[in-house]
């Protein structure tokens, strides 16, 4: 109910004038409602918070599904041997492939040809298959055994890269082998003692290193090719025979070339050896004396030559051994686009001092 402003009576409604004094009645209008407040706009982070969690959530669950799924559990012990055993073998041809394998080449004086394979290492919950699948295939005309094996890794245990899987090859010392390998993933290891001739030496790595040691009593009476697209490639040739004019390529994408050429003795022919590589080093270690000579060319487009030289003529590139040319000899030829090239060479008859460059 209100009241006169000026004397404090109490006023109707419909009174426009206090009836006491007078004086105008003053209305108070009731405030209007205040407007209602517009609903809150999602900000940009409020709108991405959501999914993200959501998908944070979703990684989260398959890393830890994908690391109990590859986590190695089952323990892995893989062995297979395959055996000939024949007399009056003379010739042994054999090839070998692997996706992704390690090759150890070696003499063995009681088995005519053996492949020992296995695999250590472990594998996933789920994985329970062999390792790798070893298929061997062997015949013989007359006194020539023809071989091949192929070793085909699990791809899931490839996936895990925990199983590591070798082939040991035991060759007869007194046999001539063609051999021919091949190899994605793995090093490629040929060591021979003994009077092995090599007819042919096909030896080639995708991504690992190829090494190649001819020890004495050997013979190199065919050619010879190395090969690795990433990895190092080795070649030594050690007290070992050559027959006839051979031809030994070595090559590489990116990794280095080393070369070690020790001979005194009176060989049966002559060896050209050359050697490229586009991203790598390039060594040398030749050690030669009476009838064997040298002759030794190199060219980088980026680096330099090094030379330790003993009984060479010559100051980085062509170099000669002092006999050059001789009876028997090495024409080696070094070539790399990106890398340095180190030759350590000794003609060990000379006896007029060492020869820096």
């Amino acid at each position: 109910m209100p009241y006169c402003q000026r004397c404090g009576a109490k006023l109707e409604d419909v009174d426009r004038f206090c009836q006491w004094c007078g004086a105008p009645a003053v209305s108070h209008p009731i405030p209007p409602p205040p407007p209602p407040k517009p609903p809150a706009r999602q900000t940009k982070t409020t709108r991405f918070l959501l999914p993200a969690l959501i998908l944070i959530a979703i990684v989260t669950v398959a890393a830890i599904v994908g690391a109990v799924v590859l986590l190695p559990m089952n323990n892995v012990n893989f062995n297979q041997v395959n055996t000939v055993n024949q007399t009056g073998i003379n010739t042994i041809n054999l090839s070998l492939q692997g996706d992704v394998a390690n090759f150890l080449i070696q003499n063995s004086p009681s088995q005519t040809l053996m492949l020992a394979t296995s695999a250590q290492g472990s594998t996933n919950m789920f994985n329970r298959a062999d390792p790798v699948q070893v298929s061997f295939s062997n015949q013989t005309a007359g006194d020539t055994l023809t071989a091949s094996a192929k070793l085909t890794t699990n791809s899931q245990n490839a996936l895990s890269n925990s199983v590591a899987v070798t082939c040991q090859v035991y060759i007869s010392p007194n046999i001539t082998l063609n051999l021919n390998v091949t190899t994605q993933t793995g090093t490629i290891t040929l060591t021979t003692q003994g009077s092995v001739i090599f007819n042919s030496l096909t030896l080639k790595s995708t991504t690992g290193a190829v090494q190649v040691a001819l020890e004495n009593g050997s013979m190199l009476a065919g050619g010879v090719s190395l090969e690795t697209t990433t990895g190092a490639v080795s070649f030594q040739i050690n007290q070992a025979n050559v027959s006839g004019n051979q031809t030994v390529n070595l090559q590489t994408t990116t990794g280095a070339v080393n070369i070690n050429v020790a001979e005194n003795q009176t060989l049966q022919g002559n060896t050209q050896v050359n050697a490229t590589t586009n991203t790598g080093a390039e060594n040398l270690s030749m050690n030669i004396d009476n009838t064997v000579g040298a002759k030794i060319t190199s060219e980088t487009q980026t680096g330099q030559i090094n030379t330790n030289l003993n009984g060479f003529s010559g100051s980085k590139s062509p170099l000669e051994s002092y006999n050059y040319p001789s009876i028997n000899n090495f024409d080696v030829n070094l070539q790399t686009n990106i890398g340095d090239i180190n030759i350590n060479a000794s003609y060990q008859t000379y006896s007029g001092g060492s020869n820096r460059n």
